[in-house]
């Protein structure tokens, strides 16, 4: 699974690339950028990447603000924000576009299941597309 990591500070990315690669049931490749712009042009290269690890405060940008430019790089590519501050609205950053949101303090874990899980759920039919296959099932 190719992750996009988007974080300015060196121990953070350090630590999550270590959780992640600590994953018995998963391999993880991880494409480090240091900020947006960064991103942006890995992105830009030809890496399908599966979801994009976004730390909430980077230079520049803080919160929601991140998330929706982040978003707004890549609006296919689930992003899984994360921070070591206080929890940010998470109505915010849902509606920027975040999938899921980790604690930095709380990773160990719960980070490659987070990311697993935020990329098949993207990956899953709308529930519409569902129901027609059912119905199309049923009634042929």
């Amino acid at each position: 699974m190719n992750v996009l990591l988007i974080e300015d500070d060196r121990v953070d990315a350090t630590l999550a690339m270590h959780h992640l690669a600590q994953c018995e049931t998963h391999q993880f490749q991880v494409c480090h950028a240091w900020s947006l712009v960064a991103a942006r042009e890995a992105i830009d290269s030809d890496v399908p990447f599966d979801v994009i690890l976004l730390d909430l405060n980077l230079p520049g940008s803080s919160g929601s603000e991140t998330v929706r430019r982040c978003h707004d790089l890549a609006p296919s590519i689930p992003i899984v924000a994360y921070t070591g501050q206080m929890v940010p609205d998470l109505d915010a950053l849902v509606l920027a576009g975040a999938d899921d949101l980790l604690d930095k303090h709380e990773m160990n874990g719960n980070l490659p299941r987070t990311v697993v899980i935020a990329s098949k759920r993207r990956q899953r039919p709308p529930s519409d597309a569902l129901q027609r296959e059912f119905e199309a099932a049923l009634f042929p």
